[in-house]
């Protein structure tokens, strides 16, 4: 990495980098086989990727900053495998030797138009040597009413290519496009956030049973989030949010299956000695909902409770040390699976995902 001021109005940046990806995974359960026994298989993945880019920002105008980027990656999938308990060797979804180059241009404009008001208007183009390219905008506003009060809004679209998993049935990236407005207050001891989001989503990859595999659909989603942060003591601080999510399907206006309407988080963090603070966070998310054609019933809504301790030595090369323990109560938390009909009462993860229950973890790290 590469990074100077060059002058007190131009500043550059350049990366160059390499990363190798290995994903092994044993005795997967892929579906079930009645009358026979379920089919479970192992699975290897190795891709490797390079990359470079470079970025210069300027501010040669006082109520401007210009943002310049450029990015170049290729992605090369090496060696791929299929292989269930009984030796037998099945194609995998993805090619061995299959690439992608991408090239990748930024240009923004960060406008002082008065003291209190930032406008910031940007174009992003990504080309894809095997899906094409699109040229996605961004405009966002922020206003300091004063130092307490904030308004913010923006309007962006993203877009996203099929991975290489999924070009196997579709080579249409998938768009997004979506708006927010927000307000900040900012007080002595508290932080509130409350953000309204709307967002239309074209060509979302969806999977659908065999043999049909992903199929774009269409789909809006809408909402609100809360958050705050509030100073309870010296020692003791209170985190919560919550959200509503309202999302359903563009044709058939039913909700998005395996997705959920309320979500929230609650913790509280407190410094119990000068160089120690403990963590409790809890978690909390309504029953996720099915497809139209899935005979299984809505999921339970989930609660879990986390707690996390951190420590750092004194001196001047620190040690940290951090443990934990996630599901404290050893909560049954699982994520949707989608329904899969191999016949009457067999399904691809009849009984959903299973997540880890109670589950303790230690992390020690040192600085320098």
């Amino acid at each position: 990495k590469y990074d100077k001021q060059v002058s007190p109005t131009l500043r550059t940046e350049a990366k160059l980098g390499y990363q190798r990806f290995l994903q092994v995974k044993k005795d997967q359960y892929a579906y079930p086989n009645p009358p026979n026994p379920d089919v479970f298989v192992d699975v290897f993945y190795e891709e490797e990727k390079s990359f470079a880019s470079a970025s210069l920002a300027w501010s040669r105008w006082a109520h401007h900053q210009l943002f310049l980027g450029a990015e170049l990656s290729t992605t090369k999938v090496l060696n791929t495998s299929l292989v269930d308990s009984d030796s037998v060797v099945y194609s995998h979804p993805v090619t061995a030797g299959i690439e992608r180059r991408i090239y990748s241009l930024t240009l923004q404009d960060e406008m002082k138009l008065a003291d209190n008001l930032i406008i910031t208007a940007g174009l992003r183009h990504d080309n894809y040597d095997d899906i094409g390219s699109r040229t996605t905008p961004r405009l966002a506003g922020v206003w300091h009413r004063s130092d307490q009060h904030i308004f913010k809004a923006q309007y962006a679209h993203a877009f996203r290519p099929p991975t290489f998993y999924e070009l196997s049935s579709t080579t249409t990236p998938s768009i997004a496009k979506s708006s927010e407005l927000g307000y900040i207050y900012n007080g002595t001891n508290s932080k509130v956030r409350a953000t309204l989001f709307h967002s239309d989503l074209e060509d979302t990859i969806n999977f659908e049973p065999p043999p049909v595999g992903y199929l774009p659909i269409d789909v809006t989603v809408q909402g609100l989030e809360l958050e705050l942060e509030q100073r309870l003591s010296s020692r003791l601080k209170l985190t919560a949010n919550v959200a509503y999510i309202d999302s359903e399907e563009a044709d058939s206006k039913a909700q998005v299956p395996n997705s959920s309407s309320w979500l929230g988080n609650i913790g509280l963090i407190a410094q119990v000695h000068r160089n120690m603070d403990m963590a409790l966070q809890y978690r909390g998310i309504t029953g996720y909902s099915r497809e139209s054609v899935d005979p299984r019933p809505n999921m339970d809504d989930q609660h879990t409770f986390d707690l996390t301790a951190n420590m750092i030595s004194a001196g001047k090369n620190k040690l940290s040390y951090r443990l934990g323990v996630k599901n404290i109560f050893d909560e049954d938390v699982r994520l949707p699976a989608p329904y899969i009909d191999f016949g009457p009462g067999f399904y691809t993860y009849q009984y959903d995902m299973p997540r880890p229950g109670r589950t303790w973890w230690a992390q020690i790290s040192y600085g320098y």
